[in-house]
């Protein structure tokens, strides 16, 4: 597993962060890896990449998502995490089953502003509620 700070490290030098075992997984991760500053870790363990991102770019992520083969939105749930963080937070699973791995967007709302952009015109399948 790569730790966040390892992560992030690796990313604003340009270099590889994370080797996942299967192709497109890969090219998924070093295209969000791109975002720099608004990716704050990457971790994978057991078939499940997990990217804690800044929550103004989960729009342009969850479109790249969108556009390729084979990645599709398992789920998105949200977590009341103030006692544990202080923030709330909002998780979104992509699933690319070729490769049986989920890729876990995690992004953070402080208490103050608890907002998100929509990705509901990128997938209506998170207009559930």
């Amino acid at each position: 597993m790569v730790s966040s700070e390892s992560a992030m490290n690796n990313i604003n030098s340009n270099e590889t962060f994370m080797t996942p075992s299967t192709s497109l997984v890969r090219d998924i991760v070093l295209k969000i890896g791109s975002f720099k500053d608004r990716v704050f870790g990457i971790e994978q363990k057991d078939g499940i990449v997990r990217i804690k991102i800044h929550r103004d770019v989960l729009p342009n992520i969850a479109q790249m998502l969108a556009t390729l083969k084979g990645v599709y939105l398992r789920t998105m749930m949200a977590s009341d995490e103030r006692d544990l963080e202080g923030v709330y937070k909002l998780y979104y699973v992509f699933g690319v089953d070729k490769e049986h791995t989920n890729i876990v967007l995690e992004a953070s709302l402080p208490q103050e502003d608890p907002s998100i952009s929509t990705i509901v015109d990128i997938n209506r399948a998170v207009d559930w509620y």
